[in-house]
């Protein structure tokens, strides 16, 4: 029996939005704590995700750890920031790199630390879309 196409993941939560009135203090005080995390369920380790769980958005390119965490510090910097902010941090921060769209994600468990996988535009902020 073959197993039926899987449909493309959209984006099915409440629309994200921008922060509009972050403040430089609120900025900087954000990128001197950022950390970056890879997630088993995003990250190629030797060559195939640790976890499998449905549904897995593969990234589809292989970052350092130094490169991911510049990216979301750039994100930040660029005030491309969701207004939920979970103590010093925000929730969600948005980057474009080699023409695909990533989010960034803290949990309220251990804010500053972060994931990030890829995400379609239909996912981003308004103000972020083409």
């Amino acid at each position: 029996m073959k197993r039926p196409k899987q449909l493309q993941q959209v984006f099915r939560g409440k629309p994200k939005q921008l922060k509009k009135d972050v403040t430089a203090e609120e900025i900087e005080l954000a990128v001197r704590g950022v950390k970056y995390t890879p997630s088993d369920y995003h990250c190629k380790l030797d060559g195939r995700l640790a976890r499998r769980y449905k549904p897995q958005t593969p990234c589809p390119r292989d970052f350092t750890i130094q490169q991911a965490g510049d990216a979301i510090r750039a994100a930040i910097r660029a005030r491309q920031v969701s207004p939920q902010w979970v103590e010093d941090f925000p929730r969600y921060c948005w980057r474009k790199i080699d023409g695909r769209w990533y989010e960034a994600t803290t949990k309220f468990a251990d804010p500053g630390n972060y994931h990030a996988y890829p995400i379609d535009e239909e996912g981003l902020p308004p103000e972020l879309r083409k």
